[in-house]
């Protein structure tokens, strides 16, 4: 559960940077996340 809060919040740090859009969307997707779906 704190890995998964962790992992969310990276996540959230990474979309507000731009120009790291791209890279996020490879990253979630990568894994099993439901978010994959969003940026898919």
């Amino acid at each position: 559960m704190e890995q998964f809060a962790d992992e969310r919040r990276l996540f959230l740090v990474e979309v507000n940077s731009p120009g790291d859009t791209s890279r996020v969307c490879v990253m979630m997707t990568g894994r099993d996340s439901p978010a994959a779906d969003h940026f898919s």
